[in-house]
């Protein structure tokens, strides 16, 4: 059995992250050495990016597009679409799911 570094996106961890839609980056380099147990991070998976400590504005940017994310996932649960309309739902999981700002970190 391999780490994750060595055996890559279809690793077990990795596999089990996306099923719980848990956000994960892989090869982020010197990711450990960089980022300090209890330090504030916004990783946004989709678009490959780790914040470290991020600055004010970043930080309301991704509360927007998280309370963004959240009223269309409500819409859909009551089957409305924004605008009017019917929203169909068939299963399918919305990889925005991993947009998610992280409160603390450990080693």
């Amino acid at each position: 059995m391999g780490s994750w570094r060595s055996r890559g996106p279809t690793a077990d961890a990795v596999i089990l992250a996306r099923a719980l839609g848990i956000p994960t980056l892989l090869y982020v380099e010197e990711a450990t050495r960089k980022i300090h147990s209890g330090a504030p991070l916004i990783l946004d998976a989709l678009a490959g990016r780790l914040f470290i400590r991020p600055p004010p504005v970043v930080q309301r940017e991704y509360a927007r597009h998280g309370a963004d994310l959240e009223t269309h996932r409500t819409l859909l649960k009551e089957g409305a679409a924004p605008g009017g309309g019917d929203a169909i739902a068939t299963g399918a999981k919305s990889v925005s799911s991993t947009m998610r700002p992280l409160r603390q970190t450990s080693r």
